[in-house]
């Protein structure tokens, strides 16, 4: 059956010319998909490109996502033809099954508001995250006229906004009017589950909050326990000013649950949001244990580009309260590397996007990483490009980056010759901005420090080829390494090609001319003439005198004078003036 679908889906995909079939009513939802309380909005069936027809054009939109970095569909749903909560190949042949009547295939429809099919787990999640990253960006649009029941994103009910208490004076010194902290909870009414989303930096009080950050304060959690200054001063205030209002909400809406040991609570928000998020999973999590029945795995945090907010001695507490906590950070953004001398999270997903002409998002590779060893990826010989800047923080990037996700593959990487050195060559679909290649004899699978020190390297920002001033020498790797030192592709060793042409010539009197096409001439590559096989001579056991570098003088022919024969001649690449290895090319002759 799936052999007979893949037939029917090559044969759709190359008959550009099938009709058209025109949706005259909606169809019925996948198997198995769960009901929603939620209103409905306009019903998507299987319409990719938003055409109102379902034919090859929906086949050919989707197709154009997936590989080639089209336009995604709006919304993403509609892609989705079984169900099943993601838009890939599979899609295409369901509709294409349906179209010519195998089976009882049928696209999957629902309504935007009712769409939330996801396979939960305690790892790193793309698509969890891309739902936390959309959140943390409508954070920034939402206020005080937040309705409940209002759908904020995909299938997400609001519950309630939540703001700084007016009143609230924070414990520790704080500059006057610092206090502007805001967020909002909403929940999934397929699964119970809860989310507490906060907005990031927005206002002149925002950032002074951030700019707190010299004097660490103490943390208490609700046992008593005292962490010495371990907390950013302005986050802390910050989260201080709501969180009691946040723990009412949450134990009214827990309240209205059947069974909240079988749901989920996440927390997440963006930039200072992103910050703030990892104090309240900290201080929340065993409230929600102890209080409420919550199992500790079902708390889940999402962090999206958040600074740093507390010091290595509340880290230990940190794993141990919210072991599925997660960050997701750009490369470029800076944000994500400051405080110094404050931590992270452990388990990090970091982005390194391709962008177009106007900063679109056009490809995204994502890498795992631990959070301790994400650092500024230049050395101080030479610090990072010029795009390792402020342009990675965009809050509606991150979710564009997060929905770009693919797999970039491995990266080409290669060596030849430029100007008589040897001269670095590399692609890739997402190349990062703190990528680097490098030369190397017995690449390692892991660049030290020293590595880079000893081994000639670039930046793969200058473009997709680097000419170095390493002289052609044969037996060298180009390896390409990511933002992580690790060598990710190594090329073959390179090898010089051999001349297209090598010939030698009798002139009257006693010349010789030889001429000779080679691609990749070496800065010390040398023609020589022999009055022996030059194969029993060796690359050094030519006449006395008649060597010529061929580098030079970019001419491709040399003339010489030497009577008597035989004579033969010989194309040698060699690594230095004097000694280095040599190896013999080509050979031409004998003449008399």
């Amino acid at each position: 059956m799936r052999f007979v679908i893949f037939l029917v889906a090559v044969t759709f995909l190359l008959n550009p010319n099938t009709q058209s079939l025109h949706v005259v009513g909606p169809l019925t939802k996948a198997a198995g998909a769960q009901s929603s309380q939620l209103p409905a909005d306009e019903v998507v069936c299987g319409d990719a490109d938003g055409s109102g027809k379902l034919n090859l054009t929906d086949v050919q939109f989707t197709l154009n996502y997936i590989f080639a970095g089209g336009p995604a569909p709006e919304p993403l749903q509609n892609a989705d033809q079984n169900c099943d909560g993601t838009v890939n190949m599979t899609d295409c042949v369901h509709l294409v099954a349906y179209l010519y009547s195998i089976g009882d295939l049928q696209p999957c429809c629902y309504t935007e508001a009712d769409y939330c099919p996801r396979d939960y787990t305690t790892a790193f999640d793309q698509e969890t995250a891309t739902q936390m990253a959309r959140l943390s960006a409508a954070a920034y649009h939402i206020d005080e006229s937040l309705e409940p029941g209002e759908i904020v994103r995909n299938c997400w009910s609001a519950i309630t906004f939540i703001e700084s208490d007016p009143a609230f004076n924070c414990s520790v010194p704080q500059i006057p009017g610092q206090s502007d902290t805001q967020l909002y909870l909403v929940r999934d009414p397929w699964t119970d589950d809860i989310a507490v989303v906060f907005r990031g930096t927005e206002s002149i009080p925002d950032w002074l909050t951030d700019a707190q950050f010299a004097n660490a304060v103490d943390w208490q959690f609700d046992d008593g326990t005292i962490v010495p200054d371990a907390v950013h001063r302005g986050f802390f205030c910050a989260y201080a000013s709501v969180r009691a209002q946040l723990k009412s909400a949450l134990s009214a809406a827990i309240g209205e649950l059947s069974d909240p040991a079988t749901a989920h609570i996440y927390f997440t928000g963006h930039s200072l949001g992103g910050g703030l998020t990892i104090l309240a999973a900290l201080d929340l999590s065993n409230w929600l244990v102890n209080h409420f029945g919550y199992q500790r795995n079902n708390i889940v945090m999402y962090s999206i580009a958040a600074p740093k907010p507390f010091k290595s001695n509340l880290l230990t507490y940190f794993r141990q309260r919210v072991p599925n906590a997660f960050g997701v950070m750009e490369r470029t953004d800076p944000v994500p590397y400051v405080p110094v001398g404050y931590e992270r999270p452990d388990h990090m997903a970091v982005l390194n996007s391709a962008l177009d002409g106007s900063g679109n998002v056009i490809a995204t590779r994502m890498e795992l990483a631990d959070g301790a060893e994400i650092g500024s990826c230049g050395p101080a010989i030479r610090p990072c490009p010029g795009s390792y800047g402020a342009a990675g923080h965009d809050r509606d990037k991150y979710v564009d980056r997060l929905e770009r996700i693919q797999n970039p593959g491995i990266p080409s990487i290669s060596v030849d010759v430029h100007d008589g050195k040897l001269r670095l060559n590399w692609g890739g679909r997402i190349q990062g901005p703190c990528d680097r290649v490098m030369l190397c004899d017995n690449c390692p699978t892991e660049v030290t420090a020293a590595d880079l020190l000893a081994n000639p390297w670039e930046w793969v920002i200058q473009g997709n080829s680097q000419q170095t001033q390493i002289t052609k020498t044969e037996g060298l790797h180009a390896a390409y390494i990511n933002s992580f030192k690790d060598v990710i592709a190594v090329s073959a060793p390179y090898t010089s090609p051999k001349p297209s042409s090598l010939t030698i010539k009798r002139e009257i009197l006693g010349g010789v001319t030889v001429t000779w096409d080679m691609s990749e001439e070496g800065e010390f590559d040398y023609v020589a003439l022999y009055n022996q096989n030059p194969n029993t001579a060796g690359p050094s056991g030519y006449i006395a005198t008649k060597k010529h570098l061929v580098y030079p003088d970019l001419i491709d022919n040399w003339g010489s004078t030497l009577f008597g024969g035989p004579i033969w001649v010989a194309y040698v690449t060699s690594d230095a003036l004097v000694g280095g290895d040599r190896r013999i090319l080509k050979i031409a002759g004998p003449i008399d």
